[in-house]
């Protein structure tokens, strides 16, 4: 079996328009598909259908996956805590 690395340097945007400023960069790369991963209080509250609407503006085509759960709990943490 071979091994495979896949890397995605971490970029932030902060501040006031960062969210419309994050929508360009990710036009300006030529990216067409996002994965948004969130969870479905954030869904909830519509600032998720905000992001995916701007980033439809900016031609980037969305997915949402809302099962990410918003507090993990120590039995979620467990199998994989370095005990």
């Amino acid at each position: 079996m071979s091994t495979t690395i896949f890397f995605i340097p971490s970029v932030n945007l902060m501040g006031a328009g960062c969210l419309k400023d994050a929508a360009a960069d990710i036009q300006s790369k030529g990216w067409r598909k996002a994965l948004v991963v969130t969870d479905a209080p954030l869904v909830r509250t519509g600032l998720v259908a905000k992001v995916t609407e701007l980033l439809g503006t900016h031609g980037v085509t969305s997915v949402v996956f809302d099962g990410v759960k918003p507090t993990p709990t120590w039995p979620m943490w467990r199998p994989v805590w370095p005990c």
